[in-house]
């Protein structure tokens, strides 16, 4: 089985990047989707190493779990809950809670009344992304909902950008002045705020209007922001596989599903164990409609023709031959001093990672020396 190396002097990197971009703002750690597919309690600890104090998630489960491990970060729920047993659950284990509609601020209340604390919470405006959060457009509401809030504190108000890494300039504008005068609106009317947030990764990297009191990053952190990389950043994760047999083949012999290669001279071939059953060749696919879909796909299949997906072994490149198959896939080593059980390094996308697959931190000076990491140490 493979494994996922996770190098957290490059996290580290990273995170030096994201913190000069953000000035004075306070950077807020998402670690949603099991750490973006580092896994969760590692990753986060390894953003509180890096200097993050605060934590934002998308699910209870991932708040519960840090929690349980013993991470005493401040946490933000981006969700907003509607069970009253899920509320009081939260509000127990000190998770700042997200408000984003009328029926949500009052099971707030409830809970509040009942267990005699007085939740954190931050107000969601939608602003545009059509998510979740009081539509910007009804400030009326808004303001009723927030006065509601009776027990609880509010300690911020944020929402979320739809297209900041786009060029839809005026929409993420738009957006900005909507979040803008909705926080005027309330502040007008005795309602303090506290931090505002509305930048993500990418409205960080592009637009020093958007950063307010706080940013929240997720995919910087990780090295893979959807923009020109003019930042020096760093991808995290790679995939390590062991090479379990090497081959030598003859001209013309196909290699893989559909004959979607033939070997145009002798060509020395090594299989590993790793196919896109735990994660490797996976990309996400760009669902848009008309022309801008078309013209995003036209792109993707160029890029598959002209960039071949390649492997490292030892210090050489080596691409894949014929497609990458679920649990294996084929790489030419005619170029490489290649032998059964070496190890392979392979590209890959931590989010499109099988949780089964272990992921294992290391640290990589800049010496080149590697050390394993056996937990995590709070030095980090």
């Amino acid at each position: 089985m493979p494994e996922l190396i996770v190098d957290t002097a490059r996290i580290r990197h990273n995170a030096q990047i994201v913190f000069e971009q953000a000035g004075g703002a306070r950077v807020i750690g998402v670690v949603k989707g099991n750490g973006y597919g580092l896994e969760l309690v590692p990753y986060a600890r390894t953003l509180i190493g890096c200097g993050v104090d605060m934590l934002a998630v998308a699910a209870l489960d991932e708040a519960l779990a840090l929690r349980s491990a013993g991470v005493d970060a401040e946490i933000l729920l981006m969700t907003p809950l509607a069970d009253e047993r899920e509320i009081r659950t939260a509000v127990l284990q000190n998770v700042i809670l997200t408000a984003a509609r009328l029926e949500n601020v009052r099971s707030v209340n409830a809970v509040s009344a009942a267990v005699g604390l007085s939740p954190r919470v931050h107000l969601c405006v939608d602003t545009g992304l059509g998510r979740h959060g009081f539509a910007a457009a009804r400030q009326d509401l808004l303001l009723a909902a927030a006065r509601e809030l009776r027990g609880a504190r509010i300690e911020g108000i944020f929402s979320h950008f739809a297209d900041a890494a786009g060029k839809r300039l005026s929409f993420t504008q738009k957006q900005l002045a909507l979040f803008l005068n909705a926080c005027a609106f309330l502040e007008e009317n005795g309602i303090r705020v506290g931090m505002r947030h509305i930048a993500a990764s990418c409205a960080l990297l592009r637009f020093p209007q958007t950063r307010l009191d706080a940013v929240r990053v997720g995919s910087a952190f990780l090295g893979r922001v959807p923009l020109k990389n003019i930042w020096g950043f760093q991808p995290v994760g790679y995939l390590r596989s062991r090479v379990e047999a090497v081959y030598t083949r003859a001209a013309g012999q196909n290699v893989g599903y559909g004959h979607g290669f033939v070997t145009a001279g002798e060509t020395r071939t090594a299989v590993l164990s790793a196919g896109y059953g735990c994660g490797f060749g996976l990309s996400r696919e760009n669902r848009s409609g008309g022309f801008a879909g078309a013209v995003c796909q036209l792109r993707r299949m160029f890029r598959q023709r002209t960039q071949p997906l390649t492997v490292r072994i030892g210090g050489t490149q080596c691409p894949v031959l014929g497609g990458v198959g679920f649990t294996s896939c084929v790489v030419d080593v005619t170029a490489a001093d290649c032998r059964p059980g070496d190890s392979a390094d392979l590209p890959v996308n931590p989010l499109w990672i099988d949780s089964s697959v272990r992921r294992t931190y290391i640290c990589a000076s800049g010496s080149g020396r590697t050390e394993q990491l056996r937990g995590l140490a709070s030095s980090f």
